[in-house]
């Protein structure tokens, strides 16, 4: 009987303990655009106007957010929450 309390607390406890540490967030996804001298085409002028676009469906694509960090690389938002694979194309 002693055992099967202590089991149960413990239980308990673990599934107490769960609701904050359990859900890690996704990493951010962060891009550098260089050329094949490792020159960051952001900073150089090479690189202008930019898109990420995510696939949504047969055909259909939709914007990803982009945030543009003050070392000239670019964040994606909301890129990662999701299981499975995801098909984007740079424009």
């Amino acid at each position: 009987m002693f055992k099967n309390v202590i089991l149960l607390l413990c239980f308990s406890l673990f599934l107490i303990s769960c609701k904050k540490d359990c859900y890690t967030a996704p990493e951010k996804v962060v891009f550098e655009f260089v050329n094949a001298s490792g020159e960051n085409l952001i900073a150089n002028g090479t690189l202008t106007t930019y898109s990420i676009m995510r696939k949504t469906g047969q055909n259909s694509y939709t914007s990803v957010e982009l945030t543009p960090t003050e070392d000239k690389k670019i964040i994606l938002k909301n890129v990662g929450s999701f299981n499975g694979t995801v098909d984007y194309r740079f424009t």
